[in-house]
């Protein structure tokens, strides 16, 4: 069931914008059904809060417009993406990604702290699958734009 939320997600990435909106629903509508048929798979969770995060951050003129030419979008916050990838760190802690991915939700959510610290968590964690080096390019690059530098 993930694995379809996954798959629409990932082709939504390619797709015109009805395409685009129509497969932001099925993500979530699949991914809500992975979590309710095994409440404890920190990947579902994980797939929910990015859906959360990346339809939040549209922001409420383009989800409004959005909403007028293709109908309104299910709700999303950046805090409901924060502690749906707080719950899948939980279930999964040795996984990177789901740190690196709640830092970037509590970038959103106006926690660069928090980031901070979800950041040095992922990024000292061994890299596990092929998009590990990846996801921690990203997050180095966020962790040193959120950094003081300590310059003297």
């Amino acid at each position: 069931t993930l694995s379809l939320a996954i798959c629409y997600g990932k082709l939504g990435l390619h797709s015109e914008l009805d395409t685009r909106i129509k497969y932001a629903r099925l993500v979530k509508h699949y991914a809500e059904l992975a979590i309710k048929q095994d409440p404890k798979y920190a990947w579902a969770y994980h797939v929910l809060g990015r859906w959360h995060l990346e339809v939040a951050k549209l922001g409420a003129t383009k989800r409004f417009l959005v909403g007028l030419v293709y109908g309104a979008l299910p709700e999303a916050s950046t805090a409901k993406a924060v502690a749906l990838l707080q719950h899948a760190v939980a279930l999964d802690p040795q996984n990177p990604d789901h740190q690196i991915d709640l830092g970037f939700a509590c970038l959103a959510n106006d926690q660069p702290q928090q980031a901070q610290a979800a950041f040095t968590a992922g990024l000292a964690l061994p890299s596990t699958q092929k998009q590990d080096a990846a996801i921690k390019h990203r997050a180095r690059a966020a962790l040193a734009e959120i950094t003081p530098s300590h310059q003297g």
